[in-house]
């Protein structure tokens, strides 16, 4: 009897645990805050516009990152080079929705920079512009992010590469 318990308390546990996901894609659950989550270095690991994937040309033309740091009351989002000491390309305040399930900036385009971004922009315009992006995936090491940009959905998919925080 006890084992019959047990095993249906098990289950109604899994049931709970995987409805309670805010995110399409999981995690089920997260003892990390979204903030703590979201600060690192980023690498794109797909870039899908109007379901084509862009990811080959991205890295063979630019390969930017970028670098979310800040805490719970002001995240920045920086468009990287390479790594810390590279410049920032270009910056923005990162705002969270109520419901934490968008995140809104623009990393708009810096002239002296151009001939570095010249290619990012060109792949993927939306980010020059403020827009909204809808969290699909938010884990310690993986952050999936879709809009309609101009009537063309983009899905990001970026992979961290380590904890990476400015000015620390």
């Amino acid at each position: 009897m006890k084992k019959i318990k047990f095993l249906c308390f098990a289950f109604l546990v899994s049931i709970a645990l995987n409805s309670c996901s805010k995110y399409d894609e999981g995690p089920c659950i997260s003892f990390k805050s979204m903030e703590k989550r979201l600060i690192g270095l980023w690498e794109f690991s797909s870039i899908s516009v109007n379901s084509v994937e862009y990811i080959t040309q991205y890295k063979d033309s630019c390969n930017l990152k970028l670098s979310i740091s800040g805490n719970k009351e002001e995240l920045f989002i920086i468009l990287v080079e390479y790594n810390r000491n590279s410049p920032q390309l270009s910056s923005s305040i990162i705002t969270i929705s109520d419901d934490g399930e968008e995140i809104t900036f623009a990393l708009p385009e810096r002239a002296m920079y151009s001939d570095i971004t010249q290619s990012f922009y060109e792949i993927i315009p939306a980010f020059a512009e403020k827009q909204e992006w809808e969290i699909n995936r938010l884990t310690s090491k993986e952050l999936f992010l879709s809009a309609t940009y101009k009537e063309q959905p983009y899905v990001l998919k970026l992979e961290k590469t380590k904890k990476y925080i400015f000015n620390q």
